[in-house]
């Protein structure tokens, strides 16, 4: 959920001449970022699965670092992007 003041700001934004409301609103929370859990559930894997094809390139990925632990998040429309794909290019070989 939006804080009062980062709603106040976008608005604000949003009101400016010559302000693109695509790029503006793409910075704040309501974007599609999904944890690894989410992810899993979206692809009907695992979240170890998906972080592993993250590691190994399969699916695009962004690594956050924190102190103790990596996390990850993914865009919704990657991994649309890697459903939309041949089986044959995630696996490297041709069925």
């Amino acid at each position: 959920m939006q804080s009062k003041v980062a709603v106040r700001q976008t608005r604000r934004m949003l009101r400016e001449p010559g302000t693109d409301p695509e790029s503006i609103l793409g910075v704040f929370p309501n974007s599609p970022w999904l944890t690894a859990n989410e992810a899993g559930r979206y692809l009907k894997v695992s979240p170890r699965t998906v972080i592993r094809w993250a590691r190994e390139g399969k699916v695009k990925g962004h690594r956050l670092s924190g102190h103790q632990r990596i996390t990850w998040r993914f865009l919704q429309s990657d991994l649309d992007a890697m459903l939309a794909m041949p089986s044959g290019e995630l696996t490297g070989r041709i069925q």
